[in-house]
């Protein structure tokens, strides 16, 4: 609270936060919920037994679900979906893979690009990481899979360069990692980040339709 008050002191006029659909004191102009799969079934509980940090019934108080690769097909999950939540709108969509880009190219020293990757990241669901750089027609050799949100240490690159070196593979990372890598990574060692983006399949009307009447709303409201 203390620190969105401070940001628009400073002139902010939209606050993006992440995670604070729990955090009450805000007050907010929208809630986008995110879902994965365990939510579209019945059976998903509540944390330590389940992954839900709220009752499912919480969603009342959401105006956007928005699913994320669905394990069925987007109009499936966006059927279902809009059934059991009939009083938001549903956005599905599906990860949009762009490329695997160079962080830090092979040098002419350090020999040909390899066709075998090690996988590494500390994110969620490495498990979609692996899936994704298989469907970027790459050979996946080794994983290294460090907790969600790790913060990386110089021991934790040598043991990833020993890794990589041991498999004679390259090292890609998501884009969530490579911003906590780029400062500890020898120059020498190439690095590959997967680029992704969500490509929305169903809903996006609605969704930019309620974006609109926020924003004008909230123009009125300002100038009164």
């Amino acid at each position: 609270w203390l620190g969105a008050r401070a940001l628009v002191e400073l002139g902010c006029k939209s606050l993006v936060l992440d995670d604070a659909f729990s955090h009450r004191q805000l007050y907010r102009h929208l809630d986008i919920v995110v879902l994965g799969d365990h939510l579209l079934s019945q059976e998903a509980h509540l944390l330590p037994w389940g992954p839900l940090r709220e009752p499912a019934t919480s969603l009342r108080r959401a105006q956007v679900l928005w699913i994320h690769q669905p394990l069925e097909t987007a109009e499936e999950a966006y059927v279902k979906a809009t059934v059991r939540w009939p009083h938001a709108v549903v956005v599905v969509s599906q990860l949009k893979i762009l490329d695997l880009a160079p962080v830090f190219p092979v040098l002419p020293d350090s020999g040909e690009r390899k066709t075998r990757l090690l996988a590494t990241c500390g994110i969620a669901n490495p498990a979609r990481f692996v899936k994704a750089l298989e469907a970027h027609q790459r050979e996946v050799a080794g994983c290294c899979f460090f907790p969600d949100h790790h913060w990386y240490t110089p021991r934790d690159i040598q043991y990833i360069a020993s890794q990589a070196q041991t498999l004679d593979a390259d090292v890609a990372v998501t884009p969530k990692d490579v911003v906590k890598l780029t400062a500890l990574w020898p120059r020498h060692l190439p690095l590959w980040v997967l680029r992704t983006e969500a490509e929305i399949c169903n809903g996006a009307d609605e969704l930019f339709g309620l974006l609109k009447k926020i924003k004008l709303r909230s123009e009125r409201n300002r100038k009164s």
